[in-house]
């Protein structure tokens, strides 16, 4: 794959298809439209990975190894679902289907495991009832509906015609659904998109049939009688169809003594065998070659009053450049270029065959006219790919959070903020994961497929990865490669910056305001000062998120071009794999947190711990310096910032009781963390309060060293206070309601309400 991206082309994707039929072998006309689309995208150099959901009667019952082996060797993967539940049902209730009343679960299992393990650029699915596809697709990958038919309302069009309903048909209600979990929408005629276009918001394109171009030409002029030719499959539509234009036929030719004859191919043959059939008509029964068919007639007609969905018949013909003779219904979805291939009746029909037969001459003018339809075919079909190529890569106005790809790993806190951030505000907005810095050149899956599922992901094009020999795109697929400085200036709403970004240069300044939770720049030791001062002047409005109101925050709050936001790390921590490792583990020992490992009050609160404590592991300790060995702490469990939540995951403990040294706002994501999850933390030598509903409790924060370490004392002595403190919930409720985030919610909320504004004023 290649970084390069081409805004209009497939080139370098990887495509997933779904669809209920096979490609191979191509003996019917939903199989043929299939692989058509397929066979072109991969001669694009797209790569597609084919998902064959095998609800077909001879699928289920006597697969065919060769088909298969053929498939398997067209694309470039190639997976069967197993059929798992009663198909092709009358509807459960009423008198239509719902739309997932055919749902399979056993798709959605193939589907979840497809889209954890490799990831896509873009999702196929063929038929609306197989739509709910698209609720297994993660965010960032382009949603294709191709519809086929318009199954809304098709009962009512097969009553009116005197037939039972047959295979799968629906309401408009439900076809909505369908339509609105794509992101685009393909109908294969015009007819249908502009009625799916009443039904959606989404953009439907026309994706005609086509097939290459290969004329099969006569050598010779026509001698003797002329042979008609028609084609189907064995369905009721086409039974009803055929015969009641082989009635008009016979009265006609009755009538005027036309000569000429009507050869019927294909399986409808099997019916049409038990009629009684006019002297001029002749059943070829199943072909093996249809060319060879096509060959051997001299004009195609295509006598259909009503049916659904497009006539695959008609473009077979069309790109074989075979004269053409049909109802004007039976043409939809192609462009007709001559009078013939419009003509309202069986009456009109075959007075059209009496003039061909009349005037043979003018066959060469009906095969250019089938030439130049099927080009026009041809011609929507690339521009429709290439319309929904462009999609892939259109960004639409969101949220840009930015973040180092160094943290896209589980156990990071700052990928567990970009997460909780992201799941909270793309209620709101669209959210886009923006890369920078250097990717692991073996991530984290799990970390990968979290972030697929939230949003679309954005490289900016200094990413890199830790192995010169892989490329980004060999690890997140073909993604956008767009600069800071286009995110800051270029229609989108704000940026978020879950980390100090890279250095900007802007040509001119930003337009969008930028968001900086000052809690997660700390992990990493950064300093506001001169970062502050950067954003500041080239943002309109910088938002300073944090905690609390440390010395690094006072410092800058007031600077003119800032809004500082009291704001905890994360919105709830449901996003959080530290907040779940610690919800799922039991409790057991204490933590220390403290500054640096020389800190004399971390010390003295290990003599303590050491003179009370009654056997059990030794405590831990988290050291915001980030030191992982000192001689003052031989007998402890030394745990770093980024392995804490791992560990605690590995051991499937977590501590009971957290001991608070510290100042270092580096660790605040860890205390919120803890307080989230309610395990008890007192902090040691600050100001602070009892709690009134446990009697007798100490001060869980104290001024003074001895009035600290006898608090101290008291919860290393008597275990049970501890946890009788961890049925409190009161801080994790105060967090869940917090102002800060309801603030950040409201301003993002009237962002996205003035970009609609804009765009619904008259240009």
């Amino acid at each position: 794959m290649t970084d390069a991206a081409d805004p209009r082309s497939w080139a370098g994707m990887r495509v997933l298809v779904l669809a209920p039929t096979p490609t191979h072998p191509q003996d019917y006309g939903n199989r043929k439209r299939i692989f058509q689309v397929c066979q072109d995208l991969r001669g694009k150099g797209t790569e597609i990975h084919y998902v064959h959901y095998a609800s077909e009667t001879d699928w289920r019952q006597n697969p065919s190894l060769a088909a298969l082996r053929a498939m398997q060797e067209a694309w470039d993967a190639h997976y069967t679902v197993p059929v798992t539940r009663p198909l092709h049902m009358p509807p459960a209730e009423g008198e239509d289907h719902r739309i997932d009343e055919w749902w399979d679960p056993a798709i959605g299992d193939m589907l979840r495991w497809l889209f954890s393990t490799r990831s896509f650029d873009a999702c196929i699915v063929n038929y609306t009832w197989l739509s709910k596809a698209f609720e297994f697709v993660p965010r960032g990958v382009l949603k294709v509906l191709d519809t086929h038919d318009r199954f809304a309302d098709r009962r009512a069009v097969l009553e009116a015609n005197g037939l039972k309903p047959e295979f799968f048909y629906t309401t408009e209600v439900e076809e909505r659904i369908a339509l609105d979990r794509a992101d685009v929408v393909w109908a294969i005629k015009d007819e249908e998109a502009a009625f799916f276009r009443t039904l959606t918001r989404r953009p439907v394109h026309t994706l005609p049939y086509v097939e290459p171009v290969r004329p099969l030409l006569r050598t010779e002029a026509p001698r003797g009688i002329l042979r008609f030719g028609l084609v189907g499959a064995r369905n009721n539509i086409n039974l009803v169809n055929i015969r009641a234009f082989l009635e008009a036929a016979r009265l006609y030719v009755e009538r005027t003594l036309l000569p000429c004859r009507f050869v019927i191919a294909g399986s409808c043959c099997d019916d049409l065998a038990g009629d009684r059939l006019p002297s001029f008509v002749e059943l070829l029964g199943r072909v093996d070659s249809l060319d060879d068919f096509y060959r051997n007639v001299d004009v195609v007609l295509a006598p259909m009053t009503f049916s659904t969905g497009l006539k695959i018949k008609v473009g077979e013909a069309l790109h074989l450049c075979k004269a053409v003779i049909a109802h004007a219904h039976a043409f939809e979805g192609y462009a007709p270029t001559h009078p013939f291939h419009t003509l309202d009746s069986f009456q009109a029909i075959l007075w059209a065959c009496k003039e061909v037969v009349a005037k043979p001459e003018q066959l060469p003018q009906l095969e250019a006219a089938s030439f130049a339809s099927a080009m026009a075919s041809v011609q929507a079909f690339g521009a429709t790919l290439a319309h929904t190529a462009a999609m892939r890569w259109h960004l639409d106005p969101g949220l840009c959070i930015v973040f180092d790809a160094a943290e896209l790993r589980s156990g990071s806190l700052i990928f567990d903020h970009v997460c909780d951030t992201a799941r909270y505000l793309s209620h709101q907005v669209p959210v886009h994961l923006v890369l920078g810095g250097t990717l692991d050149a073996r991530p984290d899956q799990d970390a990968l497929y979290r972030l697929r599922q939230l949003g679309d992901i954005v490289a900016l094009p200094e990413l890199t990865t830790t192995d010169d020999a892989v490329a980004p795109a060999e690890l997140l697929g073909r993604v956008r490669r767009i600069p800071l400085a286009d995110l800051a200036c270029g229609g989108q709403l704000a940026l978020w910056f879950a980390g100090p970004p890279p250095t900007l240069h802007l040509r001119r300044p930003a337009t969008v305001p930028a968001f900086l939770p000052y809690d997660a720049w700390a992990m990493r030791g950064t300093e506001l000062g001169g970062c502050i001062e950067a954003l500041t002047a080239c943002f309109p409005q910088v938002y300073l998120l944090s905690r609390g109101d440390g010395p690094a925050v006072s410092g800058v709050r007031d600077r003119r071009g800032l809004r500082h936001i009291r704001t905890p790390l994360f919105f709830d921590a449901n996003q959080s794999y530290a907040a779940w490792m610690v919800e799922a583990a039991g409790r057991r020992g204490q933590l220390l947190l403290a500054d640096r490992a020389d800190d004399p009050r971390l010390v003295a609160a290990l003599a303590v711990q050491s003179r009370y404590r009654r056997g059990g592991e030794p405590p831990m300790v988290l050291l915001a310096s980030g030191e992982t060995g000192a001689q003052a702490l031989q007998g402890c469990r030394l745990v770093t910032l980024d392995g804490l939540f791992r560990d605690i995951g590995a051991t499937g403990m977590a501590p009971e009781l957290v001991i608070d040294i510290a100042s270092n706002p580096r660790l605040n994501a860890v205390r919120e963390i803890f307080e989230r999850r309610s395990i008890p933390m007192i902090r040691l030598f600050a100001p602070g309060h009892r709690p009134r509903s446990v009697s007798g409790a100490p001060r869980l924060a104290e001024t003074g060293l001895f009035a600290g370490l006898d608090s101290l004392r008291r919860f290393v002595a008597e275990p049970t206070l501890a946890r009788h403190l961890t049925e409190l919930r009161g801080r994790q409720n105060g967090h869940r309601n917090d102002p800060g985030w309801a603030l950040v919610w409201s301003l993002v909320a009237a962002l996205m309400a003035e970009r609609r504004r804009r765009e619904s004023e008259p240009a």
